[in-house]
């Protein structure tokens, strides 16, 4: 538990770009970290980075954001225990990465957090990484910026059909169609977690996805085409296949764990 709690922490100051994050996985793989270990690093840098995840507050509400989070740890709860099962070896080393790790391991020449935001030089280590970061995910969120205005588009035109309340309000049913049909879709639009923003943000206001759909959908970046190809080069494609499913059917738990939360208490984020 402490050294994947530690990954969590690793991830949520690292980098929220898809190929640095990657990279950074499969760095930590080959320097004997435990699958377990490196991908809870791999989905909470995905989900749950400090920077993108205000950006999604800003973007859908706190009670979105605060839902990603809580769907993330349910999804790396589910896949740091299936992979004790999974015996994960590299068949293949990978040529070629770079990793960009994140703002903790592009500092280490500072010994505490303190000491990195009360200096000049620190604040250029934090200004040069947000630079970096803004350069990495600014042309997938311009990508998700225009699919966005399609959504919204076609959301106001009569032949648009609702998928979020398939089988009525807030059912079972409807839950569990949107959690299993939007990771499928998130691997279809295949953007970075900043560019799934805008296309959520517009899913979720034309009611072309349930709460519980757009937490899955943005779970789901772990498995998108490239990712699954490096899977498959790094494990073999049997272990691949089924890495994948088990990241699948944690993205899905992790959205109908989020939203059965708010519902336990008493509130189920909605349209007005």
């Amino acid at each position: 538990f402490k050294g994947v709690s530690q990954a969590i922490g690793l991830g949520i100051v690292g980098t929220g770009g898809r190929k640095a994050s990657l990279d950074t996985t499969f760095d930590l793989l080959k320097d004997g970290v435990s699958p377990a270990r490196s991908f809870a690093f791999l989905i909470a840098s995905r989900n749950m980075t400090i920077h993108f995840w205000s950006l999604f507050a800003l973007s859908l509400g706190a009670e979105f954001a605060t839902g990603q989070l809580l769907g993330a740890l349910v999804m790396i709860g589910i896949v740091a225990f299936a992979l004790r099962f999974l015996k994960l070896h590299h068949i293949e080393k990978l040529a070629g990465n770079n990793p960009g790790g994140g703002l903790a391991m592009e500092s280490p020449g500072f010994p505490s957090w303190r000491s990195m935001l009360f200096s000049v030089s620190g604040w250029q280590v934090v200004l040069r990484f947000i630079g970096i970061e803004v350069v990495r995910f600014a042309p997938s969120l311009l990508v998700g910026i225009l699919l966005g205005g399609l959504i919204f588009t076609a959301g106001l035109q009569p032949w648009w059909r609702p998928f979020a309340d398939l089988f009525d309000h807030a059912t079972l049913f409807s839950d569990l169609t949107n959690s299993i049909v939007a990771p499928f879709l998130s691997f279809i639009v295949s953007l970075s977690p900043f560019g799934n923003l805008p296309v959520v943000h517009a899913l979720f206001k034309t009611d072309g996805l349930s709460y519980a759909g757009i937490i899955s959908f943005c779970l789901a970046s772990s498995i998108h085409p490239r990712d699954l190809r490096i899977y498959s080069k790094a494990f073999g494609r049997k272990r691949a296949l089924a890495l994948s499913g088990i990241l699948y059917v944690a993205a899905i738990l992790g959205g109908l764990s989020s939203t059965w939360f708010y519902a336990a208490v008493g509130f189920r984020p909605s349209l007005p």
